[in-house]
């Protein structure tokens, strides 16, 4: 079963000094994931990030292309509802200014029939009754 992926579960698994650093690589090695240009993104600030001291940008991109390559790991990117979906769940769950990406994320999974995300923010995206919020641990 695919399963959108999160950008703080690809983080995880590669900062070996994240607590669930382990726990992460392992879920990225051994489930079929699907991540969006957003999280592509987000992984790539996130892990060249001076405070991480973790990848150059080039080193960022190759452990993505790697994992398309290797791990079953397909990148999706918006189709053109994507962007009036967003503008519907905005409306209805009323959503705050700090949560608009995460939404703009749900609109794309939605615009790909994709309903089940694995997050460690589960918090952000509780709200949205059209996707299942799931952590590694309730996948494995």
């Amino acid at each position: 079963m695919k399963m959108f992926c999160d950008s703080n579960i690809l983080v995880k698994a590669f900062w070996h000094q994240a607590t669930e650093h382990v726990e992460c690589q392992n879920f990225v090695f051994n489930h079929q994931l699907i991540i969006s240009h957003q999280v592509v993104l987000e992984f790539t600030n996130v892990t060249t990030c001076s405070a991480l001291r973790a990848l150059s940008i080039r080193e960022a991109q190759d452990v993505l292309d790697n994992l398309q390559q290797k791990n079953n790991i397909e990148v999706i990117w918006p189709k053109q509802q994507t962007l009036s979906t967003w503008q519907e769940l905005t409306k209805r769950y009323k959503v705050p200014r700090s949560c608009l990406f995460d939404t703009y994320m749900v609109a794309t999974m939605l615009s790909h029939n994709i309903h089940k995300i694995v997050t460690f923010n589960t918090k952000h995206f509780a709200q949205f009754k059209e996707i299942e919020v799931l952590t590694p641990q309730m996948v494995a």
